[in-house]
């Protein structure tokens, strides 16, 4: 197949971005051609271009000013498949792209930009998301009843040969990274667990925004019994092997200590939006670190390659792919 890949950023490897780059880097290996598009340039995109990815960026495309949305002319329409994220790119480029079969697929719930326009007024092929909460979101965005509209539900995809560990974890907890871009929303959050680390004398790194920010977190992932993150920071962590405990801006879930726990935190893409709880001690959280073993690493490994490898995901999207074109 010849894709478009669209998102509205190949920038800062995000959960979306990632998503989109490791999916397409799979589908290439797999002989698909695979074109991106994107409104925000950055490191990411030099990156996957370097990788010989056809990049196309359109940074001027504003959706709310009419007299941009016919701006950006594509090199060329000739796709077997459009796959969509993010509103705005569908703005940007639907007029151009009418006769080619499209999917939109959501990532979260939050923001306005992961939920399609009308399918009455921009009809798509199929529909996915990341999550039952997001495939609900999408399918609600779109309102449409059409029996011929195809929908997915396609978990968050992870290259389990990228995120492989070089070192075992520790028999018992001696070191904890926090890898996040949104911890500071709740400034209570980071406090507390660095005095939780204090009292449990473990070693802290605090990765993103609130700490180091870095290209690539395996490092730092690899160098921890356990890391602290949401979604896709939470799921390469447990592709690593690592003890993951859900906790970020949107509340804390808890250590993913069974199949039960993956299963519940997996309905909102492990986001903390579950239970949402706000109000976490250093108590809480030590009563987390306490339920650390190399036994949860290694199932968190399992759960990962069971459900979000490439070899598990990818079948799947190329199946819903397929629905949509023939």
């Amino acid at each position: 197949m010849k894709l478009l890949l669209t998102n509205l950023f190949l920038k800062n490897y995000t959960g979306s971005e990632s998503f989109l780059a490791t999916l397409g880097e799979a589908l290439r290996l797999r002989g698909h051609d695979v074109t991106f598009y994107v409104h925000h340039w950055g490191w990411f995109g030099e990156e996957m271009r370097s990788k010989g990815f056809e990049c196309w960026c359109n940074p001027g495309f504003n959706p709310w000013l009419p007299l941009f949305s016919g701006s950006y002319t594509l090199p060329h329409t000739n796709f077997d498949l459009i796959h969509f994220q993010h509103q705005e790119t569908v703005q940007a480029l639907y007029s151009q792209l009418k006769h080619v079969p499209k999917v939109f697929m959501s990532h979260g719930v939050l923001s306005k930009s992961e939920r399609p326009l009308k399918h009455s007024k921009r009809p798509m092929g199929g529909y996915a998301g990341v999550s039952e909460e997001s495939l609900a979101n999408c399918l609600s965005g779109a309102e449409t009843t059409d029996a011929h509209t195809a929908h997915a539900l396609i978990r968050n995809i992870i290259d389990m040969e990228r995120f492989s560990a070089k070192r075992a974890i520790s028999n018992t907890l001696k070191s904890v990274a926090v890898i996040s871009n949104t911890i500071h929303l709740t400034p209570q959050f980071l406090p507390v667990i660095k005095r939780a680390c204090e009292r449990a004398e473990l070693r802290l790194k605090v990765v993103g925004t609130a700490g180091d920010p870095v290209k690539d977190t395996r490092k730092f992932i690899n160098e921890a019994d356990l890391v602290v993150g949401i979604g896709r920071c939470a799921l390469e962590g447990m592709a690593m092997g690592r003890n993951t405990l859900l906790l970020d801006y949107q509340g804390m879930e808890g250590l993913i200590d069974s199949e039960e726990a993956y299963h519940r935190f997996k309905v909102r893409n492990f986001s903390g939006r579950v239970s949402r709880n706000m109000s976490v001690s250093v108590e809480d959280i030590l009563i987390e670190f306490s339920k650390y073993s190399i036994t949860n690493g290694e199932d968190c490994k399992d759960y990962i390659r069971r459900f979000h490898s490439t070899e598990s995901v990818l079948p799947g999207i190329i199946d819903f792919y397929n629905s949509v074109i023939l």
